[in-house]
């Protein structure tokens, strides 16, 4: 389960693709069908709004384009997904788009389809190899967010001596790139020296996750004023403690908790949040949308594909949400 639920995690950065994408349409709609070229999907999982979604969209726009476009879903399960690489491995697909479910079991089976002349493009994840990443740089968007709260405390605690504000991390390592997020949040004594750092918690990611931690956190640290969590689903379970009914957290005002990801409910807590209706004061939007996910995927594989890609690495931009702004998203 816990496995699952950093996979879901890593969906939040996809959304930080930028489309800077290059027109392809006119040169793959006139591919005819023996030079039609084909390329694969091996993903995480195709439930789900938002899996479901992608692989859809994928489809339709490679389809579109010219290309033979197949799905595979792995079922979270890292096994399965190597024996479907190696299916589209002997089938001699041009490339595998893969948003691998444990990158570091992919190594040997990557090796063999790069060896073989198969773009390969590391999706969400970077794997051992590859022609193409499309993703976040973990580390960046983990210290995105330090910023966004030591912005917090240095507006509602102007007076507050160096060290004098307590801070909780809610972190995630089961996986190197949720290692490198996790290391980002720390930076925030970097950023306000009012910050202390008393307590850093594993969860895994989940709302309920969240929402214990910060029950049991308060227990023993009742000072806390301000959670940094690994991802949107943490903070809401944060949230959903802190303006419960049983909740030791009286001053709501001077209270805080900052995730990544934004999605409908972040947003509508973070408007709530300017009336102390909810905690949640900020999170951190990777790029600007679906629509620019779908195109920067689709544009960038083909030019990894045809060999006019520019950038081997394309890194995700990054977005803080606030009370601010957020009625600009």
């Amino acid at each position: 389960m816990k496995k699952i639920l950093i996979a879901l995690g890593m969906i939040g950065l996809i959304l930080g693709l930028t489309a800077c994408s290059q027109n392809n349409e006119t040169s793959t709609n006139t591919k005819e069908n023996s030079d039609q070229q084909k390329i694969v999907f091996s993903t995480l999982s195709t439930d789900g709004d938002f899996l479901s979604g992608l692989a859809e969209q994928l489809d339709e726009r490679f389809t579109k384009l010219g290309y033979e476009f197949e799905v595979a879903s792995a079922d979270f399960n890292p096994t399965k997904q190597i024996e479907q690489i190696e299916n589209f491995i002997s089938l001699g697909v041009d490339e595998i788009i893969i948003m691998a479910v444990d990158p570091s079991s992919l190594s040997g089976v990557i090796e063999k389809a790069i060896d073989q002349g198969i773009k390969v493009v590391a999706f969400s994840q970077k794997t051992s190899q590859y022609d193409l990443f499309l993703g976040a740089d973990e580390g960046k968007v983990g210290e995105e967010q330090a910023k966004m709260a030591a912005d917090w405390i240095e507006k509602n605690f102007p007076e507050a001596a160096d060290g004098s504000v307590e801070v909780a991390i809610f972190e995630n390592r089961d996986k190197p790139t949720a290692a490198e997020r996790s290391d980002g949040l720390k930076q925030i004594t970097k950023y306000t020296s009012k910050a202390k750092v008393v307590e850093t918690v594993g969860v895994d990611t989940s709302t309920e996750s969240g929402q214990s931690a910060a029950e049991n956190l308060l227990l023993t640290n009742p000072e806390v004023k301000v959670i940094l969590c690994y991802n949107s689903d943490t903070a809401m379970g944060v949230d959903a403690h802190i303006m419960s009914m049983n909740s030791p957290v009286k001053d709501k005002a001077n209270f805080a908790a900052f995730g990544v990801d934004f999605n409908p409910a972040a947003s509508d807590s973070i408007k709530k949040s300017v009336n102390n209706e909810s905690v949640w004061r900020g999170t951190i939007m990777l790029g600007t949308g679906l629509d620019a996910m779908y195109e920067t995927i689709v544009t960038k594989s083909i030019a990894a594909l045809d060999g006019t890609l520019e950038e081997k690495d394309d890194y995700s931009v990054l977005s803080q949400i606030t009370p601010e702004n957020v009625d600009n998203y």
